[in-house]
């Protein structure tokens, strides 16, 4: 087996062309056209790792530095971390000790596998997995040193990643748990056959909450971020949903962000529009990936929902969403982190997402050591 040969990119740009041909079905955030969105939004530029062998890449890591001048606050393990502690989570309390009782020690750090929530990875084609993870684990730890970080992080690992997390736990790196990723099966019926799986209590509170939705006169429109007539109100809507979280987001980046989306996505970026007269009341954004949906934004306007008692989230991320994936063939519909139960209730699968941080000098294999 040729021996494998590490390098480092500073702009998306630079990436051999066979990056996006490792990336798997729950990997569209790891894909060009996403690295493209983040490289244009944050200050911070991420860098790039990844293995050759005989010219060919086997395996790549996408890197940022968070620092608590990060606005992304949910990709910086100060924040994930606190937010667990919060939450109860498994393992936080006991991460927190062992960094000194204040998250704040751990920035600067640098953040492996992907600026996203949910599946932070190494991508790989499956060669080497475990040499070539060893190899950009090494090189992440020498980058994170150049950059002046003091830990190094990977945010959101799933729980069917073993490689990975064994890999990470050789080099005396710590856990948390963080949440749970949710996914929805999309039945070939589509939400008819999704509707037939529910109790017959679901079914009638399903169909009370699209009687509520048709009867306050809402239309709803499929169309891409180019067909929105207007990014703005969309960019206000969804800064209204995030500060209900206390999340402070200005409407200028939130419309921003959407018009970098649109450009990347073009055609797969995906608007579920909801309207009342010529208002949008609300919208979800969608990104497609092969037969995969990932339910990326919404925002919605609260004063109609509570006047009208329409609940637009189930209606447009849900509903209208399993009719139209089902006739696009769609197989899976992402959903991410948080709301638990209101996504259970709706039939999504979950696995458990833990946040890793370790020392920036790799422990000897075997040893431990606390972060």
């Amino acid at each position: 087996m040729n021996q494998a040969v590490v390098h480092l990119a500073t702009a998306q740009a630079l990436l051999p062309s066979g990056w996006d041909g490792l990336a798997g079905p729950d990997d569209v955030f790891l894909t060009g056209r996403w690295l493209r969105v983040v490289e244009a939004v944050h200050a911070t530029a991420p860098r790039y790792l990844w293995c050759e062998r005989g010219g060919r890449i086997t395996a790549g890591l996408a890197t940022i530095v968070a620092d608590a001048s990060a606005p992304w606050v949910m990709g910086r393990p100060d924040a994930i971390v606190a937010a667990s502690v919060s939450a109860s989570r498994a393992g936080a309390a006991r991460l927190l000790d062992e960094v000194g009782g204040d998250p704040a020690t751990l920035l600067p750090s640098l953040a492996l596998g992907g600026r996203h929530i949910g599946h932070t990875r190494v991508l790989h084609d499956g060669t080497d997995p475990a040499g070539d993870t060893r190899l950009l684990l090494d090189a992440a730890a020498d980058l994170a040193r150049e950059s002046g970080c003091v830990s190094l992080a990977l945010p959101y690992l799933d729980e069917t990643d073993h490689g990975l997390e064994s890999a990470l736990a050789a080099r005396g790196w710590r856990s948390c748990v963080v949440g749970r990723y949710h996914r929805l099966a999309v039945p070939a019926d589509g939400f008819s056959g999704w509707l037939a799986g529910l109790t017959s209590k679901r079914r009638n509170s399903v169909a009370a909450e699209r009687r509520r939705v048709a009867a306050a006169g809402v239309r709803i429109a499929r169309t891409t971020v180019a067909g929105l007539p207007d990014l703005v109100a969309a960019a206000r809507l969804e800064a209204g949903l995030l500060g209900r979280y206390g999340i402070e987001w200005p409407v200028e980046r939130a419309a921003s962000i959407l018009s970098l989306v649109g450009g990347q996505f073009g055609d797969d970026a995906i608007v579920l529009a909801a309207y009342a007269g010529d208002a949008l009341v609300g919208f979800t954004l969608v990104l497609a990936y092969g037969d995969q949906w990932y339910a990326r934004q919404a925002g919605f306007d609260y004063s109609f929902q509570r006047t009208h008692r329409a609940p637009l989230y189930f209606e447009l991320c849900y509903y209208r969403m399993l009719e139209l994936a089902a006739d696009a063939g769609i197989r899976t519909i992402h959903y991410g982190l948080g709301s638990e139960d209101a996504k259970m209730w709706r039939g999504c699968v979950s696995t458990e997402q833990r946040c890793w941080v370790g020392p920036v000098a790799p422990a000897e294999p075997g040893k431990g050591g606390a972060p």
